[in-house]
């Protein structure tokens, strides 16, 4: 396969390959608007675009933002560092200063907690993508065809899916084993569904495994 290949690899069975893995952080909630427009741009689920829109006008509004030109001087202020592109808060500018207004008008103190909307976020992302890794679990430090599912979503079973995929792959040889691991990263959870099952023997598999954790959502 060449060099370091990751995906994030959607339910409906899209593999979008990426430098890196999108991720975010329950304490910070700039990680996951560092991959915002990422989000917004590859998801099917226009819930998931609102929640994108409402968590950065709330970070826009905490940070003293009256509408969208005052946020977008507040992100310049950073110079080659920016959380979100600019191109992309005018793509959904017009979203962006309703919503902006709305907290305005119902938040006048600017006291809105962010957190609540950064773990939606994460948990649209997490829901809806899979993160597939060739050559490791992390970092592609082995053979390119030893493939690395990492699941954190819940309630979804992920089987069906990710055969489709090792076996696009497995027709092309360009798979030789399989595994699949709760993403501890961002779930806690450490747990291993198959590890390193040689790609023949997967493919044989039958009876729809159920590859997933019971639902925790709240």
């Amino acid at each position: 396969m060449g060099k370091s290949i990751a995906w994030m690899l959607r339910r409906d069975g899209k593999a979008i390959q990426v430098p890196v893995h999108a991720y975010g952080d329950e304490e910070d909630p700039e990680y996951i608007l560092m991959n915002a427009e990422w989000l917004y741009n590859n998801t099917r689920d226009e819930k998931t675009k609102q929640d994108i829109v409402n968590l950065i006008a709330l970070y826009a509004v905490n940070n003293d933002c009256v509408d969208v030109s005052t946020f977008e001087e507040y992100l310049e202020e950073d110079g080659d560092y920016l959380v979100i592109n600019l191109s992309f808060i005018e793509s959904i500018s017009d979203k962006l200063e309703e919503t902006m207004e709305y907290y305005i008008d119902n938040a006048p103190n600017g006291n809105i907690d962010e957190n609540t909307l950064n773990k939606i976020v994460m948990d649209d992302l997490n829901q809806e993508f899979c993160r597939v890794r060739a050559g490791g679990v992390y970092d592609s430090d082995g053979s390119l065809g030893d493939l690395y599912f990492r699941t954190s979503s819940s309630g979804f079973n992920w089987f069906d899916v990710i055969w489709d995929f090792v076996y696009k792959l497995y027709k092309q040889n360009k798979v030789s084993t399989v595994t699949i691991v709760r993403d501890k990263e961002s779930t806690g959870e450490d747990k291993v569904y198959y590890n390193r099952m040689p790609v023949e023997e997967f493919i044989t598999l039958s009876g729809h495994p159920y590859i997933e954790s019971v639902d925790r959502r709240n």
